[in-house]
């Protein structure tokens, strides 16, 4: 029965738009467009940092409540609900990336630390967010295999990266094209 509650409340993190939550804590409810299409520019790094922490709080949840089974268990849900809300009407599914990531904090941080790391690398060189999200999930899938996580957290990272390089798989067809945009992160950084 555990599971089962713990599932339900993960999914309704997960479900949850990060911008919607923004909009609260801004006191600003109305009715704001909570895509992540609509975010203003400034706020596109606060609604990412809200998706790793819904990510976090959801597997870090079902750790203390029942164990790794849990963490798991939540982990598949906050995703799940970020990407398959329950209705038509609900915001459009994410690419859950962020939340991701955030259940991966709990769940490997090492595997987490070598996934930034390869991110920001390719990002660096190439600029290119579409290449970096994919070539990060990919290193953190292989490297899943050789440091050892138990066999379902092992299932649960290898879901989730499936998950992300399919729900970008517009960006990858756009970067294919010569079409994609270039993240211009080397002058930010001067």
């Amino acid at each position: 029965m555990s599971y089962l509650i713990l599932a339900l409340f993960s999914y309704a993190l997960g479900v949850t738009p990060s911008a919607l939550l923004l909009n609260v804590r801004q006191g600003r409810l109305g009715r704001a467009r909570l895509s992540r299409h609509y975010v203003p520019s400034s706020q596109r790094f606060t609604v990412a940092g809200l998706d790793f922490l819904k990510g976090v709080a959801a597997t870090l949840i079902g750790l203390f409540v029942a164990g790794w089974g849990g963490a798991c268990t939540a982990a598949v849900a906050v995703n799940a609900g970020g990407v398959f809300p329950p209705s038509v009407a609900a915001t459009p599914g994410a690419r859950t990336t962020g939340t991701a990531a955030g259940s991966l904090l709990i769940l490997s941080p090492l595997l987490l630390l070598a996934g930034v790391v390869t991110f920001v690398l390719v990002l660096y060189f190439t600029q290119y967010l579409s290449l970096s999200t994919a070539l990060s999930t990919v290193v953190v899938m292989i490297l899943s295999f050789f440091i050892r996580p138990s066999w379902f957290i092992l299932v649960v990272i290898l879901l989730l990266g499936l998950g992300v390089l399919y729900l970008h798989r517009n960006s990858y067809a756009r970067f294919m094209r010569g079409k994609e945009p270039v993240y211009p992160i080397r002058r930010w950084l001067r």
